[in-house]
């Protein structure tokens, strides 16, 4: 069951169609498996809006999500180091290292590049006016929820070195959000609601 952490000001924003999407809480990360059309109303309505629904298809559940990177190590290193992740197993696997890192009780999955590969640079996360964008098609970004004060978190980030192609800002229905740079050009936002 998803739990929602939205404030008051995140309830009113609702779902246009019910019953079409299902959320799960894994840690502090929440996933979203959308089965239907939907009204994007506001980041904080989106995730109050799930709370007590099934999930559609209960034969799925959110595994990992899959990073290809040009150093795994060292980017496995960085997950460790700036957001306090764990590496949990170091193997080879397909002619390429490939390394399991829990975090927020999901694994981020990241392997070098495989025999035969030849992998294309990412395009960098870019500011538009009101949103941001890799202005390519395929996965733009993941999102954490985070439980605590964002701008002290983030202040630590920064001091650390971490870029930030979107600044901490205010989102739709009031929650606070930011987006940083991670290795291998993945761009990871950080909100609270």
């Amino acid at each position: 069951m998803l739990v929602s952490r939205s404030q008051p000001s995140c309830a009113k924003n609702r779902l246009d169609r019910k019953g079409l999407g299902s959320g799960v809480e894994v840690g502090s990360v929440v996933v979203v498996i959308i089965a239907g059309a939907w009204q994007d109303t506001g980041s904080c309505g989106r995730w109050a809006s799930y709370r007590g629904k099934g999930m559609s298809n209960p034969a799925f559940k959110f595994d990992h999500v899959h990073i290809i990177s040009q150093d795994p190590h060292a980017s496995a290193q960085w997950y460790v180091e700036m957001f306090g992740a764990r590496i949990a197993r170091d193997t080879v696997a397909r002619g390429a290292p490939q390394i399991f890192v829990e975090l927020g009780g999901m694994t981020v999955l990241i392997r070098g590049k495989r025999p035969g590969e030849d992998p294309a640079p990412a395009r960098p996360i870019r500011p538009y006016a009101d949103f941001s964008s890799h202005n390519g098609w395929g996965t733009d970004h993941f999102g954490f929820l985070y439980q605590g004060d964002l701008t002290a978190f983030c202040a630590e980030l920064r001091a650390k070195g971490v870029h930030f192609p979107v600044e901490l800002k205010e989102g739709v229905g009031g929650s606070l959000l930011c987006y940083v740079a991670a290795p291998d050009g993945v761009s990871i936002e950080i909100m609270q609601c």
